[in-house]
């Protein structure tokens, strides 16, 4: 079966309630999990931080609502905090801050509790994809094919390239930056293991990623087409 990942990112928009009901409405519409991103460096970002009393008590709502949970993490800060939660899915993304950053890399995959990283291949070459794999060998890593623009034109996706994602010998998946509920379904029937896809409240009310996202019904809508390809 393909897990579907739910990408909630900062489309809370600081708000903890949304937060919450953001992932609430996405597991309703059969998410597999859901994803927030966590940053102390961005300054562009400062007003979607949570402290980390927030994220505790988000994280416990996750919890006793039998949501599975991760988050990205952005700095060394945000693994310390996500490592002390035990947190077992890690998300490397199309970043270049991030995937240049070796230290931060390899503290990621020195985390006890990591189990399965999520490399998102948007803006790397093959070089830079087997040096990740290198780095994340022992963490059991999938790729997931991207395209890194926000928003992403249907005609821009190219599932050629995800096929030549398989030439790396680990799992592959899709992260969609489309607002399409038909193209996910397309992959799905590639045989990913995985897909990525944003959701929000509203596109007319959200927050940085809602040109990228799927409302809560749309969303439903997709899982059902994936769910129906495979």
């Amino acid at each position: 079966m393909t897990t579907i990942v739910a990408e909630i990112g900062v489309e809370h928009c600081g708000r903890m309630e949304n937060a919450v009901k953001l992932a609430q409405l996405a597991r309703n519409a059969g998410a597999d999990f859901v994803k927030f991103q966590m940053f102390h460096s961005f300054a562009a970002l400062r007003q979607f931080e949570f402290s980390e009393s927030q994220w505790k008590s988000i994280f416990a709502l996750m919890k006793s609502a039998g949501i599975p949970w991760s988050c990205t993490p952005f700095d060394e800060q945000a693994v310390r905090f996500l490592a002390a939660c035990e947190m077992k899915m890690w998300k490397i993304p199309s970043n270049p801050v991030v995937i240049h950053d070796g230290d931060l890399l390899r503290s990621i995959a020195r985390v006890q509790s990591n189990v399965h990283t999520i490399i998102s291949t948007g803006i790397s070459d093959d070089t830079d994809i087997e040096q990740l794999l290198k780095i994340f060998k022992f963490n059991n890593p999938t790729l997931l094919y991207c395209v890194s623009k926000y928003p992403c034109q249907v005609d821009e996706i190219y599932f050629e390239q995800m096929e030549n994602l398989k030439k790396f010998g680990v799992p592959v998946g899709f992260s969609d930056h489309t607002t399409s509920v038909v193209i996910p379904a397309a992959a799905a029937r590639l045989g990913v293991t995985m897909i990525e896809k944003h959701i929000t409240l509203s596109r007319k009310c959200g927050g940085p990623d809602a040109c990228v996202s799927l409302e809560p019904a749309e969303f439903g809508e997709m899982v059902d087409l994936i769910r129906g390809a495979i």
